[in-house]
């Protein structure tokens, strides 16, 4: 490997998309994401990040009135991290029970299961009028787990 190369491989890149709130959001985000993934070498987290952009844009659609959702993307040379951005911040996310016949509240757990890591983060800024729920993915984890 050449030294451009290996530099080019340890660079990290960030990238940011933006999708109108709306029923369709969720599908919108997680192809954006899942090509975007692609595209930057790190096909083998598409599928798992396309489930968990699903997911938490899914919960913004739900549960917020932001009018734009935007997706923060971060890729380093085996690292992935997904940031969604939206405007209640005075809520936290969090971890409920699904019975057997419950349509919702596992998306949370599928986002806790499947990645590296995740959580809950507040702006630094005076407003404190959005919150970012984010993931991380360790593609060498995603790889013995298949």
């Amino acid at each position: 490997m050449s030294t451009v190369e290996a530099e080019r491989l340890a660079a990290r890149e960030s990238f940011r998309i933006s999708v109108p709130n709306g029923l369709s959001a969720p599908k919108i985000a997680r192809d954006m994401v899942a090509y975007l993934l692609i595209l930057t070498g790190h096909s083998i987290a598409a599928d798992t990040a396309r489930i968990l952009v699903s997911e938490v844009v899914t919960n913004v659609h739900d549960h917020t009135t932001t009018l734009i959702i935007h997706i923060d993307v971060s890729v380093a040379p085996a690292h992935v991290s997904v940031a969604v951005w939206d405007n209640k911040p005075h809520t936290r996310p969090r971890l409920r029970s699904a019975g057997d016949e419950d349509e919702q509240g596992r998306g949370l757990h599928l986002v806790e299961k499947l990645s590296s890591a995740w959580g809950v983060t507040w702006p630094h800024d005076s407003n404190q009028l959005r919150k970012r729920v984010w993931f991380a993915l360790d593609e060498r984890r995603i790889e013995v787990a298949a």
